[in-house]
């Protein structure tokens, strides 16, 4: 792996780093320092290893730990859980948390904030596997409005394939061994204010799935909309059948509905082909609607046989 492609990394992204020796590890995660030190982000890190021996590996791999610890930009403190406490997931306090840390690294004149999560089998011993994964999965409802991006390392030899497989879904991107000077986030999810509603980026499907509803599960809330939620997917390259059925379920249950905007012609025709060619902006470029077809909402033109929604302004 080359760990300059770290470099790539942006406000809201969530990467779970897989590795399965120390050497690995070290490469993770000092690539995901050093890139955040470059970009002007204040790196806070939590790691299993003790502070001293963790900082002496960061020295030897080229990074000036004396100058960044000095200035308040490189920030190492030893834990064996994280945000986990007395095997407790308190998500209001991990939310609220990230809030307050991402805005002081603002306040100070960084960038953002850039977490790197070094924590070993100590999360999973905390809580157990189920309960990380949800938590993983909860945590990209406040990433996704963050200046705050987020590398989690994992240890592949000491999880169980079907747990290991579960938490990578609860991470938009995963970073493995042999990912090579290619690699980019496989998906990114951004919350927009004007319109209110969801940014998504790259592709979406089995590997971020748990990422993705937990996020519009979330967005109502998370957005507080006065009108529909605006879902724009002009960057999103490919989405599987369990994300088109994932975005379906969003446009039925959202209080204020949904409007789809930029939806390329492979999701647009998925969306249909499951059932989802009400939703508003769903449309295939080219495709004539279908004789007798309702032209948005469900019957009675909004989700559940409720009003439509009108135009969007961008």
């Amino acid at each position: 792996m080359d760990p300059t492609v770290l470099d790539r990394l942006c406000a809201g992204d969530h990467v779970c780093g897989v590795y399965d020796d120390d050497e690995q590890r070290l490469g993770v995660v000092t690539g995901a320092i050093s890139s955040g030190l470059r970009a002007g982000e204040r790196v806070v890190v939590a790691t299993a290893q003790p502070v001293d021996a963790f900082l002496d590996d960061l020295a030897r791999r080229g990074v000036d730990v004396g100058v960044f610890g000095d200035r308040g930009q490189l920030e190492v403190t030893f834990s064996q859980s994280g945000y986990l406490r007395a095997g407790k997931i308190d998500h209001g306090e991990i939310l609220s948390r990230w809030r307050t840390r991402t805005a002081e690294a603002l306040d100070a004149g960084y960038t953002g904030l850039r977490a790197v999560g070094d924590l070993g089998m100590a999360p999973v011993a905390a809580v157990g596997p189920g309960r990380l994964r949800s938590c993983e999965a909860m945590v990209n409802r406040v990433f996704a409005a963050l200046d705050l991006s987020v590398v989690c390392v994992y240890d592949q030899r000491t999880l169980r394939p079907e747990d290991l497989d579960h938490i990578i879904c609860a991470h938009p991107a995963t970073l493995e061994p042999w990912d090579d000077a290619n690699w980019k986030p496989l998906l990114r999810m951004r919350h927009t204010s004007c319109p209110p509603g969801l940014r998504m980026i790259g592709e979406a499907d089995f590997s971020n799935g748990e990422a993705l509803a937990a996020v519009l599960a979330g967005l109502p809330e998370d957005v507080s909309p006065d009108g529909p939620l605006i879902v724009d997917l002009a960057e999103l390259r490919f989405a599987d059948a369990a994300t088109g059925r994932l975005l379906i379920k969003a446009a039925l249950t959202w209080p204020t509905g949904m409007r789809i905007v930029g939806c390329r012609r492979p999701v647009a025709r998925l969306l249909k082909l499951l059932g989802g060619g009400w939703i508003p902006g769903v449309r295939v470029p080219g495709e004539r609607p279908a004789a007798g077809a309702v032209p948005s909402g469900g019957p009675g033109g909004g989700p559940g046989g409720g009003p439509g929604v009108g135009p969007v302004t961008r």
